[in-house]
């Protein structure tokens, strides 16, 4: 709501330290690199630079995995050093909508036996998630040989990293033969499926945290894309 002619060095700055209070460094390097992109359009405009200004977009991944390709995924870790671990990541991902970190930060202590309780780390939304039978039936059966914090164990008090995550899913997902799928996939998808189950637009967005408005969207734009 603040005109960019009003933004200084001060209020930039003040951005950047307040996000230490909720320990979230990438949030406020995603702020400010939007804050950017929409400040150089704005100049550009402002300044009649249209012409002479570009600014690249990524653009929007629209992937949903099919169950052969997770089925694949799961075999091929068992071929990997981690693969007892990353099952159960990728189990995860495939069944609870989580974005990757706040499966990667998922304590044992999270886990009743029939649901996931957790504050995700973007949006600081505390969502209570179902788990699938098949879920469950996998976290049961390492309960009695855990030996982390965690869900996804790595060491005892230590979160799995997510470089080291993304490098074993990237290892696995070439044992797969898999190519252009990348972990955060699984949230679009996981959200499809739900739906394709019957979950209503409701239960969807309370499971993975959006909007209802935002959910209808991502279900009218990627459900149609499953149907072969």
């Amino acid at each position: 709501h603040i005109p960019f002619r009003k933004l200084d060095m001060e209020m930039t700055e003040d951005l950047i330290f307040s996000y230490p209070e909720i320990h979230n460094r990438r949030k406020a390097k995603a702020i400010l690199g939007n804050l950017f992109g929409v400040a150089l359009r704005y100049r550009a405009t402002d300044l009649d630079y249209v012409s002479k200004v570009e600014v690249s977009e990524n653009p929007t991944r629209g992937v949903v995995w099919s169950d052969s390709e997770i089925d694949r995924l799961t075999a091929a870790a068992s071929d990997h050093r981690h693969g007892d671990a990353m099952k159960i990541a990728i189990a995860l991902l495939r069944y609870t909508a989580q974005r990757p970190n706040d499966c990667l930060r998922m304590k044992r202590e999270q886990y009743d036996g029939a649901r996931i309780a957790l504050t995700q780390e973007k949006t600081d939304t505390l969502v209570w998630v179902p788990c699938h039978v098949n879920l469950r039936t996998l976290l049961d059966s390492h309960r009695g040989s855990w030996n982390s914090d965690f869900l996804i164990p790595y060491r005892r008090s230590k979160v799995v990293p997510y470089p080291t995550f993304s490098r074993w899913f990237a290892e696995i997902r070439a044992l797969a033969g898999l190519e252009d799928r990348q972990p955060r996939d699984f949230r679009r998808t996981a959200m499809v499926r739900m739906s394709e189950a019957g979950a209503m637009t409701q239960q969807v967005a309370a499971v993975s945290g959006h909007t209802i408005e935002q959910t209808q969207k991502i279900l009218e734009r990627y459900i149609p894309r499953t149907y072969k």
